[in-house]
């Protein structure tokens, strides 16, 4: 009898048909993009296309493959199951094994003590770690084997989930850092992933068979792993069709359906229902009708950034540059503030390859005889990638990004009590109390109420993001996708498309747990209208009426969102730029006429930038450094340098680089010890006969020492501090 094994996993779908004779006829391996009864009927209707109708005993496996099991009355075998029938069918004597999926890995050890363990609650040595840190850096899963064959050394990467690896690889971007050796980076710290989560202490001897999709399609994988274990590469062996061993498996499995006609199967999935009537929670619609949509729209529309044409804007112009974490943002402004040029586009995890166009194109809009007069002053960058800007590109100077983002939401809202900035990938929430920030809450450790996260669901489902927050618009039924970090959200949506919801209920659920996540993990108030009465919603993920929507939902507010949102740290960046020319004009004259030090178009043109690396000789630690050489516009100067990988600056001064202290930061614990030291010399209680208080100022009584001198004092006693 002819037997079908079916493995559907979280993002692939995989068949092997075997004969009677237990000859392979026909195996395939597809992406199912979330549409898991397109890609199985495809499957199956080219199995029967190719060899003919035939009768066949089908078996399924795979994390979303229960749904199929349901609707054809087939078995379904755990693919754990599956995978070690199909090792010890194939390759006797093994003595390890590791399957590495799209969202879960598998280790068995087949010697010893059997053992069968999987991932529970990381997804971080998983396929779709590296599917994230390929779309990171702007490339495709499978560019990776490419760029990390031309590897030449390997970073720190941390390896716990995409969320702190993203930490790590975007300054390396930033920095200028080789692609090819982030891409080995990113395949070494997943096989440590791997190996230290599922491994826990245990050693990994002996044939080890490494299996799945990851291993074949990037066989450098195997150098990685054994860089990991110290296993060598001969007892490391990556097998023919390793992508299919689970499916293989389903198809040797004892348990099986009874005899179907391949035709009956390819019909019987294709008119299939597939969605059903599920325990899934839903949610309210975003909009339940076009008109309020328009409502929502025109409001929020209200809010505009001032713009200026270039013919009109003052000859001082001013420019900001933010460089966030998976965008570029650019805003060039004259003396009223008002924009004049901007532009805004995906980094692609390379600044060098998005900013410098950016800024050609700014100055192709200004230039011109009718704007010879106009000449940028000054300018300022924030964000991740700050420090790399100043260096390669000649901006004046930096900013910490919070001060930027504050500087434009009083500029539209000069009465600000709370403004909440989501980027790609940070929170920042700030209290403002009389114009000063009073209190800044920040993510922590996860991303889950970020931007990132509703990217990175619609690229799991191939689908762009503007359309994916069109799709959840309308969405009748949301999906509760829960308040979790992204690893058990990727899970949730994946069993939300195996119950059948609708790619729309699946966008708009999305929608949801991101504003909730940022609402409940950062935010953290049970009643979100006690955070003041004028809120500003900025940041690039608020662009998306969906979130914002949802967001407004379950806050019960009516926010104020700027018509662009995402270019609000650039302008703020601008806005300080302008501010402090101000403040220098004031004082210096020659200030008015100074021009700022940023890279001219010509300058773009002729940059080059040398890459190096050498180890550090400052101290024991021997950092290895990667040197960036900036050409300088004038050729009697000297080459910008930028210097990566270093735990101080030592190394880098001593390279050349300027120090990233050029502006002074206030001496705080100085600035403390002055405050409380000044309660030393007020005047002691006329009581000279009475008892007096020791205070000894240490510990928690340091910080509190004035409200106990304040205190005693005022009951008539005096005090004596430890050092008196």
């Amino acid at each position: 009898m002819n037997r079908l094994g079916i493995d559907i996993g979280s993002k692939t779908i995989k068949l092997m048909l075997r004969d009677e004779n237990g000859r392979v006829l026909y195996s395939c391996y597809k992406r199912h993009r979330s549409k898991v009864q397109k890609a199985l009927g495809d499957a199956v209707h080219e199995c029967y296309w190719r060899y003919g109708d035939r009768e066949v005993q089908i078996t399924v496996t795979g994390s979303a493959g229960m749904r199929v099991a349901e609707l054809f009355d087939v078995p379904f075998v755990q693919e754990v199951v599956c995978l070690k029938r199909a090792v010890e069918n194939l390759n006797p004597g093994t003595d390890v094994v590791l399957e590495m999926g799209g969202e879960d890995t598998k280790l068995i050890y087949l010697t010893g003590a059997l053992e069968e363990r999987m991932n529970t609650i990381c997804a971080g040595g998983t396929g779709g770690f590296i599917d994230a840190m390929a779309g990171l850096m702007g490339k495709r899963n499978e560019d990776m084997q490419r760029l990390a064959m031309g590897h030449s050394m390997v970073y720190p990467i941390a390896s716990r989930c995409a969320v702190f690896a993203k930490s790590d690889v975007r300054p390396l971007l930033n920095s200028g850092a080789r692609k090819e050796d982030i891409a080995y980076s990113v395949l070494e710290a997943v096989c440590t992933q791997a190996v230290a989560g599922l491994s826990a202490g245990r050693p990994i001897r002996g044939k080890v068979i490494l299996l799945g999709g990851p291993f074949e399609y990037i066989p450098i994988m195997r150098d990685a792993f054994c860089n990991v274990t110290g296993i060598s590469k001969d007892n490391a062996l990556i097998p023919k069709n390793a992508h299919l061993y689970v499916a293989h498996g389903a198809a040797i499995s004892p348990e099986m359906s009874a005899p179907i006609m391949l035709s009956e199967f390819d019909k019987a999935v294709h008119d299939a229902e597939f969605a059903k009537e599920d325990a899934m929670q839903r949610l309210p619609p975003l909009f339940t009708a076009k008109s309020q949509y328009e409502a929502f729209l025109k409001r929020h529309s209200s809010c505009k950034l001032p713009r200026v044409a270039v013919l009109d804007a003052s000859n001082n112009l001013f420019l900001g540059v933010d460089a966030g974490s998976t965008t570029m943002k650019v805003a060039l402004i004259d003396e009223s503030g008002a924009l004049v040029a901007w532009e805004y586009a995906w980094n692609e995890g390379d600044i060098t390859n998005s900013l410098p166009w950016m800024l050609q194109n700014i100055y192709s809009k200004v230039d011109g005889r009718w704007a010879e007069e106009r000449v940028i002053r000054k300018s300022c960058v924030v964000g991740y990638g700050e420090d790399f800007v100043r260096a390669a590109y000649g901006v004046d100077e930096g900013e910490v990004e919070t001060v930027a983002h504050l500087r434009a939401a009083r500029a539209i809202e000069p009465d600000v009590d709370f403004l909440m900035d989501i980027g790609g990938q940070d929170i920042k929430c700030f209290y403002v109390k009389d114009g000063q920030i009073e209190d800044i809450v920040l993510n922590e450790a996860c991303s889950s109420g970020c931007g990132s996260l509703f990217d990175s669901i619609a690229r799991s489902m191939w689908i762009s993001k503007e359309e994916f927050a069109n799709m959840a618009l309308f969405a009748k039924s949301p999906v509760d996708l829960g308040t979790r970090c992204s690893t058990f959200m990727d899970s949730r949506v994946k069993h939300a498309q195996k119950e059948g919801a609708s790619r729309g209920d699946i966008a708009a659920g999305v929608a949801y747990s991101t504003a909730r996540n940022a609402l409940f993990k950062v935010v953290r108030q049970p009643d979100f209208s006690s955070v003041g009465e004028h809120i500003v919603v900025q940041g690039g993920a608020f662009a998306n009426d969906a979130l914002l929507r949802a967001f407004e939902l379950e806050t019960g507010v009516e926010c104020i969102r700027p018509d662009k949102s995402e270019l609000m740290g650039a302008w703020g960046a601008a806005l300080l730029a302008r501010d402090r020319w101000m403040a220098e004009c004031e004082t210096d004259e020659a200030a008015k006429t100074r021009v700022s030090g940023l890279i001219s178009a010509e300058g773009l043109d002729s940059l080059q930038m040398k890459r190096s690396f050498k180890r550090c000789d400052q101290c024991s630690n021997r950092c290895k450094l990667t040197i960036l050489e900036f050409s300088a516009e004038d050729s009697k100067d000297k080459p910008r340098i930028y210097v990566t990988g270093n735990r101080c600056e030592r190394g880098a001064i001593a390279l050349g680089a300027t120090p990233s202290a050029s502006r002074r930061y206030p001496n705080m614990m100085a600035f403390e010890n002055n405050l409380i030291g000044a309660y030393d010399s007020k005047p002691q209680p006329e009581n000279e006969s009475g008892p007096v208080i020791g205070i000894p100022r240490v510990l928690s009584l340091y910080e509190s020492y004035p409200f106990w001198k304040t205190f005693f004092s005022a009951l008539g006693l005096r005090t004596l501090a430890e050092h008196e």
